[in-house]
C-alpha cells in the first residue's frame, strides 16, 4: 500500500492489480470489490490521504475473512502513522 498525503476534504482509494499477478477478471474484480467496500466502511476514521493498493499473486491464498483482516491491519496501520505527524 502506497500513502501520500493531499490537500482536501477525502481519503481516495486506488488499484494497481496487473493482469500478469492475477490472470482471471473474475478474480481481479472480485478482490478489487472487497477493498473497495472495506475502504468505505473504514472512509470515516481514515485521514485525508491519496492511497494505492498494489496486488500481488499471494493475496490468491486468502479467502474472504482472512483478507478483510488484512485490510483491517493495514487501515489501522496507516491511522497510527498518520497520526504522528
Amino acid at each position: 500500500m502506497l500513502v501520500r498525503s493531499r490537500p482536501g476534504t477525502n481519503s481516495r482509494l486506488g488499484f494497481a492489480v496487473a493482469r500478469k499477478q492475477i490472470p482471471k477478471a473474475v478474480l481481479r474484480n472480485r478482490i478489487k470489490r472487497v477493498i473497495r467496500e472495506s475502504f468505505r466502511i473504514n472512509q470515516h476514521r481514515l485521514p485525508d490521504r491519496d492511497m494505492v493498493i498494489i496486488v500481488r499473486r499471494p493475496i490468491l491464498l486468502l479467502d474472504g475473512p482472512e483478507l478483510n483482516s488484512k485490510l483491517e491491519k493495514h487501515w489501522n496501520s496507516v491511522i497510527k502513522k498518520c497520526e504522528k505527524f
